[in-house]
């Protein structure tokens, strides 16, 4: 079954996005390129895109940085241009 939920996930970068930094969706799908630092491998995020309201920043490990490349090939823009 572990292989069928690994497979999903690299279906859906997204889903394997959150899967790997623990974030909410809806913080996810606020990630901006901007906020990415590919050298140090990390994630800012403002106060104003986490529920808390309190600043945050996120590490990225192989695997998400991963993700994001996949789904910044897709989009473009930004990494995961969804609603919800």
């Amino acid at each position: 079954m572990k292989k069928k939920t690994l497979s999903a996930l690299g279906k859906n970068p997204l889903l394997g996005f959150i899967a790997n930094t623990g974030l909410r969706i809806g913080t996810a799908l606020q990630t901006e390129v901007e906020w990415i630092d590919w050298h140090r491998r990390l994630v800012h995020y403002s106060a104003s895109a986490m529920k808390g309201r309190r600043a945050h920043t996120v590490e990225l490990n192989a695997s998400c940085l991963a993700f994001v490349r996949t789904a910044l090939t897709a989009s473009g823009a930004k990494p995961f241009p969804y609603s919800y």
